[in-house]
């Protein structure tokens, strides 16, 4: 007899805390104690209820849901799932659909997923294939969520007709070739960078959210806006969208579709910037109002200042013009200013001015 799941985790309380595809690597191991001696990992006839021995039923309830599902993750790129029609018969399979029938199958598997062949590079450009772009996209999508989103950049050269045409494509293939440098040198290990097609380039951004993703995208146009590509010393812009999965899509040839509007959408903006999907357009530009500085409320006009002045020099006494209550008036010279500089406050509405000689 099989060890029931309960001797695997002695916790009961441990289950309800693990992930799904966790669940499925406890029941991955209790099918392996079915047959531990012939080596087949394919064929386990068992029943539900055996698989949930000895657990109280909310915890059988969780093992029992999580087998239920059908398909669950084991590991990084296995699958455990049913075979259709058969009850309790369970297979192995990779996430490409290959079956894993032995344990040498397994052990071939594991081998080559901990060395994964490095995907080929552009003929021209040092960024990658676009159909490493395609397949990455691909597998980057599916484990995309809400808490580790995906972001995709696309990237357009401004203008790529014009370098071909008023300075040959040599130059054209020069000016590719400064724009991939500068945009490898900005997403480094943050993410892959691809060559879409032609003058378009792709940036793929795993567990990045929108706005990290504009911040990084803006470093690249900034980046590329400062190459000068020699020996012409040629000035290049570009032209970037950007599309976050799942905030602006749904499957991977959605988030392709919202970058590359984005881009276009940039590219009728003037060129040479950075735009989300779906942002709304920019406000129409407005006459700009100059800053001016404000007067200072409750200021005495020239005509008070000389007034107060005046008083006092007569009558050794002035009243304040905006509440009628007498001034305390403080006379200053000094060797330099020998005219009196008049220092004046008002008790009642707090009023400090310093009146110079006219």
């Amino acid at each position: 007899m099989a060890k029931p799941i309960h001797e695997i985790i002695p916790d009961p309380e441990a289950l309800l805390r693990l992930e799904p595809e966790e669940v499925g690597g406890i029941v991955l191991e209790y099918l392996k104690s079915l047959n531990p001696g012939d080596g087949q990992l394919n064929r386990y006839n068992f029943s539900l209820p055996d698989t949930v021995q000895g657990y109280p039923p909310q915890y059988q309830q969780r093992v029992t849901a999580a087998l239920m599902e059908g398909w669950m993750w084991l590991e990084r790129e296995l699958l455990i799932a049913p075979r259709p029609g058969a009850t309790g018969d369970w297979v192995i399979i990779t996430r490409r659909g290959e079956q894993i029938k032995s344990a040498a199958d397994l052990a071939a598997f594991r081998q080559a997923s901990a060395q994964p062949a490095t995907p080929p590079l552009d003929d021209l450009l040092p960024l990658y294939r676009r159909s490493a772009f395609d397949a990455d996209l691909v597998s980057m999508a599916e484990t995309a969520t809400d808490t580790e989103p995906l972001a995709l950049a696309m990237i357009d050269v401004d203008h790529f007709k014009r370098f071909n045409d008023e300075h040959g494509h040599q130059t054209g293939d020069e000016v590719l070739r400064a724009v991939a440098e500068a945009i490898r040198s900005c997403v480094s290990l943050k993410g892959r960078a691809y060559r879409y097609g032609g003058e378009e380039m792709a940036i793929l951004l795993p567990n990045y959210t929108i706005d990290e993703a504009v911040a990084l995208a803006e470093r690249v146009r900034k980046q590329i806006e400062a190459t000068s590509v020699e020996p012409k010393k040629l000035t290049v812009s570009a032209s970037v969208g950007v599309a976050c999965l799942p905030l602006h899509a749904t499957d991977a040839a959605m988030l392709v579709e919202k970058a590359d509007k984005a881009v276009y959408e940039a590219k009728n903006l003037g060129r040479n910037c950075v735009r989300v999907s779906g942002e709304p357009r920019p406000a129409e530009p407005t006459p700009r109002r100059v800053a001016r500085k404000q007067p200072m409320p409750g200021a005495l006009t020239e005509d008070e200042m000389r007034g107060i002045r005046a008083q006092y020099f007569r009558q050794k006494r002035a009243e304040c013009p905006k509440d009628g209550a007498i001034l305390e008036v403080h006379p200053l010279t000094s060797a330099i200013r020998p005219q009196v500089t008049l220092l004046v406050r008002c008790p009642m509405c707090g009023l400090q001015v310093t009146i110079h000689p006219d």
